[in-house]
This record gives C-alpha cells, structure tokens and sequence, in this order.
C-alpha cells in the first residue's frame, strides 16, 4: 500500500514538473519572429532567425536596409535593434556640422541626452558618429552619412 501512494505521489510531481517545464519553455523562433516583426517596417521581408545562446537574432530585409532585432528568449524582450543601410558607406564629402548631426539624431529621438559626436573616417568615406541616451534606450549609435544627412546604421540597446 505505501507503495502505491508512494508511485503515485511521484507521477504527480512527474506530471506537474512537466506541464510547469512546458509553461515556463523559452521562446522559440517561430515566436521571436512574430516579436520582431513589430520593430521593423511593414513590407520587410524575413531573412533568417539565428539562436544566439540566451536571445534570438533575427533579421529582416527591405530594399536596401537591413534590420536586426535580438529578443531575449527567457524575457520575450527586445534587447536590441540594429539597422544598416547597405549601400551607403558614407561619404567623401562634408556638407553638414555637428550640430545637424545631433539634430537628425533628436529629430527621431527628441529627449536624446547626446553623449558625442565625432566625424569618423573609414578608408576615403567620412561618417558622423553619434552616441546617445534616451528614454528606454540604454545605449544609441547612429551613422550619418556627412553629406546627405542620410541615417546609415543604427544601434539601439534597451
């Protein structure tokens, strides 16, 4: 008889072990792809979900930008957002200043506390880096293209 109750106590702790395991699964990609598509414009077309250890990486394209968005699996998270430009290294020539970079930045980000400002130079391209805080935005990076006033990457960590 204590046999029994005792067979019977642990395939109830089995059966409860398992549906609490089952409720509490990490996200999986079919879900993260459905988070992500939220943070990108409609009209891009998925690319491909990367499991990256504790987040999802998942991309999408549309003309000529790319979009990264990684989702924490345990959370459902946006942790990050990434946008590329991927035909627009910059430029040889410098129109705008650094107070039109911070203005682009703040025209899409307008509580932006900007932390600097540097005009970078990869190879012969020139780009304004510009890195910044604002509300529910950790830590932001965006890419100017110097003389069109073009965003040409964003990185944005939540």
């Amino acid at each position: 008889m204590k046999q029994k109750r005792i067979l019977g106590a642990t395939l109830v702790a089995a059966t409860l072990l398992s549906v609490t395991a089952t409720s509490f699964a990490a996200l999986n990609e079919v879900s993260a792809r459905q988070i992500a598509e939220k943070q990108v414009p409609a009209g891009a077309v998925y690319i491909a979900a990367k499991d990256d250890g504790p987040e999802y990486e998942v991309e999408f394209q549309i003309a000529t930008e790319r979009f990264t968005v990684e989702i924490n699996k345990q959370t459902e998270a946006v942790t990050e957002i990434k946008t590329k430009v991927l035909d627009n290294p910059g430029s040889r020539i410098v129109k705008l200043s650094e107070a039109d970079a911070q203005n682009i930045v703040r025209s899409e980000f307008p509580d932006a506390a900007i932390h600097s400002v540097k005009l970078e130079t990869d190879q012969v391209y020139k780009k304004f880096e510009v890195t910044f805080t604002a509300a529910g935005i950790r830590s932001g990076e965006i890419e100017i293209n110097p003389e069109t006033g073009l965003i040409i990457e964003r990185d944005l960590d939540y």
